[in-house]
């Protein structure tokens, strides 16, 4: 979806401007041009009232029967607004993003789901608000640039690719908060939050917990079902694997096959070295899932190369640098599945609801005075160069929105000691490390041509696990052992007591190699925008390092981004300023 608004009408050539908008977005399907009289342009769902009113939707409703419903989830959207104005869509289940004029009002709406799932930016022109699912669509509108100021830089070296709740690293631009509505009267932008995590005690026991779990996850499941050309993204992991079982038993009952895909890398193999992090390979558990549900199965390899030149299109599905090999063997992924199968469902966003990841868990991770999957600033700064490093302070920028952050946690007086911090540590990864990783599939989905489901971010699971105490997600001591409780008797033990493995990546020192030569060939071209950043002894050292020991570096962002991805993330960074020509704010 994608739209601008002036209150006084003044914005020439408003229809050709939108398509050039729109060329943006072809993988999005834009269609449904609506002008009206005074300013307001939108596409996508668009629909004019009797008033004038116009409504552009992007998204997709779950709970269709619980509300006035429409031919299409446009139109239920648009029958909410019209019985209950614009905070009405708070009653709407799914990821959903959208703009509403109020011809009456002179006034729009901008306003995106619970989560942030969907996608929605916007920036100002003049006094034009201009707004769209994707950053790249609102550069083709006159007078909205490209451009990169200390903060967006502090952002993108600092925190990335995680991104500021409400900020999108180039200047100027924003994201509508999840949750909350904007409203521009053409003068003010104000924004309402429509709805926020709240905290209270739990009152149910261990079994009542997993019943209630078992049930809002096959619900959550089954609503997201929806055809022939859908998938399941199987890792062999407790996630993706309770999601492929309930889709499988669903459709064994109609006499259908589920079709799943997995992921591994070439040279895997021969290469592949167990860690603490990712204690063994995907593919034998992918093979018992197979075995056992009859599934439809295709083993998806990537190459080095495509893994390297992957970078700069998953650098594209984003518009911004992202978690760099971690995004481009998605994208690559995505890609492949595409060919057969229009929609995808993932298991995506357990870890977040069910304190999976290993900071919740190690006592050096969760009680880091920093983000805990970025708490290490100095690696960060390892290709910087002294005189950025010098003026940008980046260990004071993460602090200072670590703090920020850390403040708005709805705490109960109740909690104290580790009960506190596990309510911390949660309110910090659903607020920056779930949307960084929803937003990567999101935007790669997109890109491929997959619409994506993602069950566990159901706001209703989301709700319910948010006041679970930590203790209780743990049972019997084990990482998400109240996953495991609500998934006995859906799933083998050899899977449900398996332990996690986070997203594959590749052992194969020939990517190194790749990726190593292709920042050297970067650094060595004067007008490489990422110099202006960068110290080239640095990287030039930190290569040869890689070069003698394939896993040297230490770990940057979440688990699996070392070394290597830090060459990646480099050379995105540099695609990314090229792609866009951004203009460095001095």
């Amino acid at each position: 979806m994608l739209g601008f608004y002036n209150k006084n009408g003044a914005v020439s050539d408003g229809v050709y401007t939108l398509r050039e908008m729109m060329a943006e977005l072809t993988h999005r399907n834009p269609e449904g041009i609506a002008v009206s009289e005074n300013g307001a342009a939108v596409m996508n769902g668009a629909k004019t009232g009797a008033r004038g009113d116009l409504l552009s939707f992007a998204g997709k409703i779950y709970n269709k029967e619980e509300l006035p419903r429409g031919k299409t989830d446009a139109e239920t959207a648009g029958n909410i607004l019209l019985k209950d104005g614009v905070k009405g869509i708070d009653k709407i289940n799914g990821p959903f993003a959208g703009a509403y004029y109020c011809a009456a009002d002179g006034k729009i709406f901008l306003f995106r789901d619970h989560l942030g799932a969907a996608p929605l930016y916007y920036a100002f022109a003049g006094d034009t608000l201009v707004f769209a699912s994707e950053i790249r669509a609102l550069f083709k509108f006159p007078g909205a640039d490209a451009e990169l100021d200390m903060d967006g830089a502090r952002a993108l070296f600092a925190l990335g690719p995680a991104v500021c709740e409400g900020g999108a690293v180039f200047a100027g631009v924003h994201s509508v908060l999840p949750g909350s509505i904007l409203c521009y009267d053409g003068v003010k932008t104000v924004t309402c939050v429509y709805w926020k995590l709240e905290s209270k005690p739990h009152t149910d026991d261990l079994a009542e917990t997993a019943a209630n779990v078992r049930y809002l996850l096959d619900d959550s499941v089954l609503r997201r079902m929806n055809g022939d050309k859908q998938c399941a993204f199987l890792s062999g992991g407790i996630d993706s694997s309770a999601v492929t079982a309930i889709m499988a038993n669903a459709l064994k009952k109609s006499g259908g096959r589920l079709e799943t895909f997995s992921l591994d890398f070439e040279g895997n193999d021969e290469f592949f070295s167990a860690t603490d992090y990712q204690p063994g390979r995907d593919r034998p558990f992918v093979e018992k899932m197979v075995d056992l549900f009859n599934l439809k199965h295709t083993y998806i390899q990537c190459g080095s190369d495509s893994l390297a030149n992957y970078l700069y299109r998953a650098a594209d599905a984003r518009s911004l640098p992202g978690m760099a090999d971690v995004d481009s063997s998605l994208m690559f992924f995505c890609d492949a599945a595409a060919q057969t199968n229009g929609s995808a469902v993932t298991g995506e966003c357990a870890d977040e609801i069910f304190n999976g990841y290993p900071w919740f868990h190690r006592d050096e991770l969760k009680n880091a005075d920093l983000f805990p999957w970025s708490r290490d600033v100095a690696a960060r700064e390892e290709f910087l160069s002294d005189d950025f490093i010098n003026a940008a302070r980046l260990g004071d920028y993460a602090r200072e929105h670590y703090n920020e952050s850390l403040s708005k946690t709805p705490r109960l007086d109740c909690e104290t000691g580790e009960q506190r911090r596990m309510r911390e540590i949660s309110f910090l990864t659903l607020k920056w490390f779930m949307p960084t990783l929803a937003d990567r599939t999101e935007r790669i989905c997109a890109l491929a041509g997959i619409d994506y489901e993602m069950p566990f971010a159901d706001k209703r699971l989301v709700e319910y696990l948010w006041n679970v105490p930590h203790d209780m997600k743990t049972s019997g001591g084990v990482v998400k052992g109240l996953l495991r409780e609500a998934c006995k008797g859906l799933l083998p033990d050899e899977i449900l007591f398996r332990r996690k493995s986070p997203f594959p990546k590749t052992y194969n020192p020939e990517y190194n190699a790749i990726i190593s030569s292709v920042l050297t060939e970067i650094i060595n071209d004067p007008g490489s925008p990422i110099l202006q950043f960068a110290d080239k002894a640095k990287i030039e050292r930190f290569i040869g390092e890689l070069m003698k020991s394939p896993n040297y570096g230490r770990p940057w962002f979440g688990q699996l981004m070392a070394g290597p991805q830090q060459i990646a993330y480099f050379i995105q960074v540099n695609y990314w300023l090229k792609k866009f020509r951004v203009k460095i704010k001095k």
